[in-house]
């Protein structure tokens, strides 16, 4: 499992003025775990977005929130997310396989959060010679006959477009460490 650390340090000079003053850790301390909180109600809530394929979920949003967690020092707070595939879906990206010679993309709700090896011998390969793209390597059809249903379409890549609506804005994050770090300052060090 891979941890995935995304910086971005958006404070004002005088945030970082009142950070220190307001002993190091203690504020980065705070500011971390107030974003970290944040941002696991922001994937508990994407988590409760059904799928577009409506089929089975797998609940990919609430094990990120799960994964999230934040350290600090007396200089720095970090948080991260250790979750397979949450950078992919912020940044987006090329995926290829890894271990296979294609992908199943899933285009069909008996296919979603499901491996094609599970079905069995009741998937079928239709070959196609590359489609549009030239990436479509074939079909896998659910039984037999010109009416079965198309569970997945073979690729040799996909491109992932980046989704920024993974995490909160910058500005919601900068909101919450700084709601954060001036409740420290208001109660004193």
């Amino acid at each position: 499992m891979a941890t995935v650390v995304i910086e971005s340090d958006t404070a004002t000079p005088a945030i970082r003025r009142i950070a220190v003053n307001a002993s190091g850790r203690r504020a980065h301390a705070a500011m971390a775990a107030a974003v970290a909180e944040q941002i696991r109600r922001h994937l508990v809530a994407k988590d409760r977005v059904p799928n577009q394929l409506g089929g089975r979920r797998t609940h990919f949003y609430a094990a990120a929130a799960q994964a999230t967690h934040w350290l600090a020092s007396e200089r720095v707070g970090e948080v991260s997310i250790s979750q397979d595939g949450i950078r992919q879906r912020l940044l987006g990206g090329t995926i290829r396989p890894i271990h296979a010679r294609a992908l199943t993309v899933p285009v069909h709700p008996l296919g979603h959060g499901r491996r094609a090896a599970e079905f069995g011998a009741e998937l079928r390969l239709v070959p196609l010679d590359g489609g549009r793209d030239g990436h479509t390597s074939g079909l896998l059809v659910l039984g037999s006959g010109a009416d079965a249903p198309v569970i997945y379409v073979l690729r040799a890549q996909v491109e992932q477009e980046a989704d920024p609506s993974v995490l909160p804005t910058d500005e919601e994050m900068l909101r919450e460490a700084t709601s954060a770090l001036g409740e420290i300052v208001m109660v004193g060090t």
